[in-house]
Formats: structure tokens, C-alpha cells, sequence
């Protein structure tokens, strides 16, 4: 169960409705494309495509980008609370801002090249290559400005990826052959992955874990625990740490922040629920996957 560490870090969610959170979450994901362009010009490229990726700095309440080649180490950080961009070098000194409210996605790029120059070693101008993502459309995305309101909606966001962090980073510690925590600015979702023995055949086997604030899916947050393969007889097996099976598109366990808040409302609660759930529904796929859902 939870450690008291874990529970002591919890923030308390629900302060603004899971589902009312989708225009900040569709502004955020595309904030996010420039730390996935950041590292997509300046990091080394990988295979798995992780140079484009993020983590949480959760004493910063931060995303923050892969590292830019060269001795100054420099990076880019999203703070989805206070909507704005950052750039820091290795000693983690700030460099520079931009508060995003009021700028175009444009505009932001093109304040990030000219920051850059004087930063990095690129000989001369920086040109941001943009990643072909196809994410969800949104208004920032055809020239108008990024905009904040009164904040709350965003400040949730922020709740839920450092919840989210925290939970998943004391979870993977369980596992041999588990991943780091990170977050994917395709789908803009923040989660780890856990590798189980190929079968005979030499197919692979996987169980991804992770939370979205949101997708086409479910118009809020979510925690999820999806089996790689989906198993031959999907869905029969009781969730009992809670949440449903998703079986649209793709196969797994699913607990919805309005599910969650139905659930608990003291931050503990919370915390204790969601653990709940993630442990189960991965200790269910992984006898699944292993074993065959029928000997669940």
C-alpha cells in the first residue's frame, strides 16, 4: 500500500471538475510540442523516439525536455500551472522565460529560436523542427493566442501529472523490468512501461501504465493499465481494485477522474484508491498475458 511519503505528496484533486478541464488540457498539449521540438532539433536522436519525450519535475511542477547537446546542457521546461516556458542550463540556472497567455503557438517558437542562439552551438539561427504528431485540434493550433482564464483549470492539470508522477515513480520500484516515468507529447500522457518474457514464438509482451488527462476517449483525466497483446477473451475478468475494462480501439483497465472522486474526496483517499486500482488491474494483465485470461 501506500507509503506515507506518497500520501503526504498527494495534491487534492477535484478542486475543478475532471471534466471541465479540456480546453486547458488541448492548450497544454500543444505547449508540449515545443519540448518535443526542443528535443527533436537539439537531442540526440533515439530509436524509440524517447529524445522527443518529457519528465516531471515535481519540485518545479514542471515538464521538462530532453537535454541539448553540448556543455551547457541546456533544457526546456513547461509549467502547466503557471502556463509558461522556461530555459535553464545543467545547474538548472534560468536562462529565460515566456509567459504563453497571449502569445501564439508561432510566436512562441519563434522566441524560442532566437533564446536559443546565444545558448546553444548551432552556428548561426536555430530552426525548430516541429514534430508530424496528429494531435487533437484546438484554436492555438490556427494562429490564435494561447489563453489562461482564472488559472484553476490549469493549476488541475498540473495536480493530476504530479499525482500521476508520484504514484507511478513508487510504483515502477516493484518491477525488474520496468521503465522510467515519462511523458509522450503525442498523446500527452505520463506513464512507464513494464516489459514481460516473450512467449514461445518470440512475440513480445507488455503492460503499459500511465495517466491521461484527457483524450478522444474520455473528456477528463484518466489512470489506465493496458496489456500488450490484448488477451484472447479481453474484458470477462472482474477490476477488483475498481475502474472498468476499455475496449474501444484498445484494450484495458480504466478508472476516470469523475470515477475516482466518486470514490474519495480526502487527498489519502485518493491516493490509496488509485493505488489500489493501478496495482490490481496490473497484477490482472500480467495473469492474463501470462497464463491466458481463462486461468485468471
Amino acid at each position: 500500500m501506500a507509503g506515507t511519503d506518497l500520501k503526504v505528496r498527494w495534491s487534492t484533486l477535484g478542486e475543478t471538475n475532471p471534466r471541465q478541464l479540456e480546453d486547458a488540457r488541448l492548450q497544454l498539449h500543444w505547449a508540449a510540442q515545443l519540448a518535443a521540438s526542443f528535443g527533436q532539433t537539439l537531442g540526440e536522436p533515439k530509436d524509440d523516439d524517447s529524445h522527443r519525450n518529457m519528465i516531471w519535475w515535481p519540485s518545479w511542477g514542471m515538464l521538462v525536455s530532453n537535454t541539448a547537446a553540448g556543455p551547457d546542457g541546456v533544457r526546456l521546461g513547461l509549467v502547466p500551472g503557471d502556463f509558461e516556458l522556461f530555459l535553464f542550463n545543467r545547474k538548472r540556472e534560468l536562462l529565460s522565460g515566456l509567459s504563453l497567455p497571449e502569445q501564439t503557438l508561432d510566436e512562441a517558437y519563434a522566441w524560442l529560436a532566437e533564446e536559443l542562439e546565444g545558448v546553444v552551438e548551432m552556428g548561426g539561427v536555430v530552426r525548430m523542427e516541429r514534430p508530424e504528431f496528429s494531435i487533437p485540434d484546438h484554436a492555438v493550433a490556427r494562429g490564435s493566442a494561447f489563453l489562461k482564464g482564472d488559472g484553476s483549470e490549469f493549476d488541475e492539470v498540473a495536480r493530476w501529472f504530479d499525482n500521476a508522477n508520484a504514484l507511478q515513480s513508487e510504483l515502477l520500484t516493484t518491477f525488474d523490468s520496468a521503465s522510467d516515468v515519462r511523458c509522450w507529447p503525442h498523446h500527452f500522457d505520463v506513464g512507464f512501461l513494464i516489459t514481460l518474457p516473450n512467449v514461445e514464438d518470440g512475440s513480445a509482451r507488455s503492460i503499459g501504465v500511465g495517466m491521461t488527462p484527457g483524450d478522444v476517449y474520455y473528456p477528463e483525466p484518466y489512470f489506465y493499465v493496458a496489456p500488450h497483446p490484448t488477451p484472447a477473451s479481453a474484458g470477462n475478468t472482474p477490476l477488483d481494485g475498481g475502474g472498468h475494462w476499455h475496449q474501444k480501439d484498445w484494450f484495458g483497465a480504466v478508472l476516470t477522474g469523475t470515477e475516482l472522486l466518486e470514490k474519495a474526496s480526502r487527498p489519502e483517499q485518493q491516493c490509496q484508491v488509485s493505488l489500489v486500482f493501478l496495482t490490481e488491474a496490473i497484477s490482472t494483465c500480467h495473469r492474463m498475458l501470462m497464463c491466458g485470461e481463462d486461468d485468471v
